[in-house]
């Protein structure tokens, strides 16, 4: 990472974790301030820790690392209410009676299941490409 987008990924942690300084972040990452400098000085930050705080406060991890995006993970999964179905209206009225966790959770295997749907519409279209190319070759 270049220094601009070191210090770019440590203010959104900073504003995930709603740290004032960056003895707060350090503090709130189980971390010191030493090594807070020590990841501005590489120009790296771990992935692995960006990727734990993405998890635990359902972050876009894309946005964390890159600013792109929508800052929350699973903002599209809550439908305008103008115009839900009854079933629709049932589920959004048993989810907002959850915890934020089990919400998060919720919200978590939901793009987790999309991503499979997703992957696998890839697999067979690359399946059927595959095919063809034997054929034709």
């Amino acid at each position: 990472m270049q220094t601009n987008r070191v210090l770019a990924v440590l203010t959104r942690l900073s504003r995930v974790l709603e740290a004032a300084n960056d003895t707060e972040l350090a503090r709130m990452l189980g971390t010191t301030s030493s090594t807070i400098s020590s990841w501005k000085a590489r120009n790296s930050i771990p992935y692995a820790k960006c990727e734990e705080i993405a998890e635990d406060r359902s972050i876009n991890l894309d946005w964390l690392l890159t600013g792109n995006g929508e800052m929350l993970r699973g903002v599209t999964c809550q439908p305008s209410p103008s115009n839900l179905s009854p079933k629709e209206e049932a589920l959004l009225t048993m989810f907002n009676e959850l915890s934020e966790d089990d919400q998060r959770e919720i919200c978590r295997l939901a793009e987790d299941k999309k991503r499979m749907r997703d992957m696998s519409k890839q697999i067979e279209e690359l399946q059927a490409w595959f095919e063809e190319f034997k054929k034709a070759h």
